[in-house]
């Protein structure tokens, strides 16, 4: 028998496995899904389960696409009408296009409050490139400094000259820029139901954002915080790194707890 059957037949196991069962019933799918660990990758990587239950996301905007990881767990559990998927680096870009780009609007481009071209770092691990240098945070989330291989000029865009219209989910994970993107954001976030967005609670770029600089960007514009994952945690002393935390519209909060 396998490790993994092991541990899922041990009673924590157990215990985890009817957990995830009876969120997977939550979502109109089948319980039996929980035995499967495809099904339970594309459950966690897409936090639904930090939304409020019913949400129903028609249009989605992906800051940080990467190469659609997060937004392809998300359509596992129903696909958007329209999506609007972001990312500068081209490498990342590429796979994305190939993935997405006869369904969905697809932008190579960073996120910002001001417009303009900037140098965007890309770093040995493609996840952590970013607008912003790898801080003392970046080294004590995995250990050792994140190398950076490369810079390159990218375009930035103010999403309150790039979009219209309503939006149901904005999601960012951009590495320390998140503030700013949300400040470039302002008037479009008067239309957004509810914001999914990764937040470090020290910064780990130079200059970047954490969740006491998003938290009354997002407060000011009218969101409440509603529901965080459980923290990643630092290599040594295993101390809460970050976090994706979801924030609702007031009307959208009041309604979930209704």
């Amino acid at each position: 028998m396998s490790i993994g059957l092991l541990r899922m037949a041990s009673p924590h196991g157990l215990v985890r496995l009817a957990d995830t069962g009876a969120q997977f019933r939550r979502l109109g799918r089948p319980a039996r899904w929980a035995f499967s660990g495809q099904h339970r990758l594309h459950l966690d990587r897409s936090n639904l389960e930090l939304l409020p239950h019913g949400f129903k996301a028609l249009r989605v905007v992906d800051l940080g696409a990467a190469k659609g990881e997060w937004f392809s767990s998300w359509c596992h559990f129903g696909a958007p009408d329209r999506a609007d998927l972001f990312e500068p680096n081209p490498t990342q870009f590429a796979a994305l296009q190939t993935r997405y780009g006869a369904t969905y609007t697809l932008h190579n481009q960073a996120v910002g409050d001001v417009a303009g071209e900037l140098a965007f770092n890309i770093t040995q691990s493609p996840e952590h490139g970013s607008l912003l240098t790898p801080g003392a945070g970046i080294t004590e989330l995995i250990g050792e400094p994140e190398p950076i291989l490369k810079r390159i000029l990218v375009n930035v865009v103010r999403l309150d000259d790039t979009l219209t219209g309503e939006i149901d989910l904005l999601k960012l994970d951009i590495q320390g820029y998140e503030q700013r993107a949300l400040v470039g954001a302002r008037r479009l976030l008067r239309g957004t139901r509810a914001v999914l967005v990764e937040c470090a609670f020290t910064a780990q770029y130079q200059g970047g954002s954490s969740l006491v600089t998003i938290q009354p960007e997002l407060e000011q514009a009218g969101f409440h915080l509603w529901d965080m994952k459980a923290p990643s945690r630092t290599v040594k002393d295993r101390r809460a790194s970050w976090a994706d935390v979801v924030f609702l519209r007031e009307d959208e909060y009041e309604r979930a707890l209704a």
